[in-house]
């Protein structure tokens, strides 16, 4: 369990160094983000534009667009989410249960999503404040979902149905969704019942604790 809730990560310590043109990238998202994020706290969503991050991070508005698509994923560091072809490949190789592996690939996909994991504190504080941002999470979620629930399906030997799709689902169908549905509920409860750990990049003990909480109760139900 251990091994397949640790997404691999493109950056991380035993990586290669990357090139200058990777560093000027990160250099410049991470200039956009901060300025967006930080203009969001000192007015707010509404009162800032794309002009006004682009000149804060010293870059032009074609530039801005390069990176972001609106000023809504900029002020809380959303791009959309992708997967790495090894945490593909994790997902599909591994002997973990299905439901591990299906929580690893979410999880691997909202580190993709962003190239600060680390400001998950930032984002909530931002959201709960100006609560106009939650469509972007709801816009993330369902990217997501495009994402991951594919791939769970492949295990399944099916094709995707959509969540909001009133088109009838085989018995492999419905365990497919199922799953997806349950690991992202799995998820959402790690990051109710510890932000602090899940907003700073350590997520491993708070998965691990939802997934043992969810087993028991199906267990206690059964």
């Amino acid at each position: 369990m251990q091994e397949i809730l640790t997404p691999p990560r493109s950056a991380d310590a035993g990586a290669a160094a990357p090139g200058l043109r990777e560093r000027n990238r990160r250099e410049t998202w991470a200039a956009l983000y901060e300025a967006a994020a930080a203009l969001a706290e000192q007015r707010s969503p509404g009162a800032v534009t794309v002009d006004d991050i682009a000149a804060q991070a010293g870059v032009s508005k074609r530039t801005f667009f390069n990176y972001f698509a609106t000023k809504e994923d900029a002020i809380l560091g959303f791009r959309e989410p992708r997967l790495s072809p090894e945490s593909v490949e994790a997902f599909r190789t591994s002997a973990s249960p299905i439901v591990d592996r299906t929580v690893a690939l979410i999880m691997a996909a909202i580190h993709g999503s962003t190239d600060a994991p680390n400001t998950g504190g930032r984002r909530t504080a931002l959201v709960r404040r100006h609560p106009e941002l939650r469509g972007r999470l709801d816009a993330l979620a369902s990217q997501l979902e495009s994402l991951v629930a594919p791939l769970v399906a492949e295990q399944f030997g099916v094709e995707h149905v959509p969540l909001d799709a009133p088109a009838p689902r085989s018995p492999e169908q419905r365990r497919a969704t199922a799953v997806f549905m349950l690991a992202g509920t799995v998820v959402r409860f790690a990051y109710k019942t510890d932000l602090a750990g899940m907003a700073a990049g350590a997520e491993h003990p708070a998965l691990v604790d939802a997934l043992d909480t969810f087993r028991d109760l199906l267990k206690a139900d059964s």
